[in-house]
């Protein structure tokens, strides 16, 4: 546990400054809203707008092998005293895996990357540049508790992020001829061999240039995806995305994922994913999860700890 020294040693430069203060795990504290579309995004119909049923007909087997998947904490650790100011001080703890199915229902990790960073207020970042691990999360107001704790959250997701690159970078370069599926999008990774299935849906890409489409994915059927679709950012990286229904469609999100990739053939890929989703997953995502990913998530639970451990090894050495 690399990080837990990483904590003595900031305490140690710190132990005059730091105040005690509740445990939380950052994660937790609220549920994201709907967003518009980007301002730098640009989105293109490639279909005739509508949904359309995929294959009646599904193969137990898919043409899936590698899967991908990276998880984050981000819990306040202590409170730093900066001229009578209580300051929140959080610990990032990230990890990222590529497990490769071996034979039905059996995985193992072929590539992974951990990272820890302690994220800190600009305004106190030079006091600790000579400590390893110290991020700043920006300028902000040092009685702005509830910034600080926005930034920090923003930094996190960040460092997740770019641990997830990083990994995902170096299985390709061993092997660029398989095609890996990965959690969350992939219009920033640069990679064509990539597919990104994304769970969580806060950006309604689809209604700021067809209303009426958006509102038939809302409602559409199991099996049946939308119109194909491309996404472009301003510095020309572009995607195609569309949206796949994997289950019973019990309110319009449940069951819902959108599949970004540069693939030639959706069709056969959307079956692929579809197989890959008749294992339920478990926990509160188990409609949108495929099961390879869920194992993703599994393993690396194994290896970070949890929040009631983190709680009582942070109590350790507070």
């Amino acid at each position: 546990m690399e990080w837990l020294s990483q904590v003595e040693e900031f305490r140690k430069h710190a132990e005059d400054r730091l105040l005690r203060g509740e445990y939380y795990e950052l994660e937790k504290v609220e549920t994201p809203l709907k967003h518009a579309l980007p301002p730098h995004m640009e989105v293109r119909l490639l279909e005739i707008p509508g949904i359309y049923r995929v294959a009646e007909r599904y193969e137990p087997a898919t043409g899936l092998r590698y899967f991908m998947d990276g998880v984050q904490r981000t819990v306040l650790w202590r409170y730093y005293d900066y001229h009578s100011a209580k300051v929140p001080l959080f610990l990032h703890l990230s990890g990222a895996v590529v497990l490769e199915r071996v034979k039905p229902g059996v995985f193992v990790p072929v590539d992974q990357g951990y990272r820890s960073a302690i994220l800190v207020p600009e305004f106190i970042y030079e006091e600790f540049t000579d400590l390893e691990g110290v991020v700043s999360i920006g300028e902000v107001e040092p009685w702005d508790i509830a910034e600080i704790a926005s930034l920090a959250k923003v930094k996190s997701k960040a460092l997740r992020q770019a641990l997830e690159l990083e990994v995902m970078h170096r299985f390709l370069e061993r092997e660029e001829e398989y095609l890996l599926v990965k959690d969350g999008n992939i219009i920033d990774t640069g990679r064509r061999n990539v597919v990104g299935v994304v769970k969580t849906h806060t950006t309604l890409y689809l209604q700021h240039i067809n209303p009426s489409l958006q509102r038939l994915v809302w409602n559409m059927p199991l099996y049946h995806r939308s119109t194909i679709f491309s996404l472009r950012l301003s510095d020309g990286s572009r995607v195609e995305s569309f949206y796949l229904r994997i289950h019973e469609p019990i309110a319009p999100e449940t069951g819902l994922i959108r599949v970004e990739h540069r693939l030639a053939d959706c069709e056969e890929l959307a079956t692929w994913l579809i197989a890959e989703s008749r294992v339920y997953s478990r926990g509160e995502r188990w409609h949108n999860m495929l099961y390879p990913i869920q194992r993703c998530e599994d393993y690396l639970r194994t290896q970070l700890p949890s929040s009631k451990k983190l709680k009582a090894l942070l109590g350790v050495v507070a």
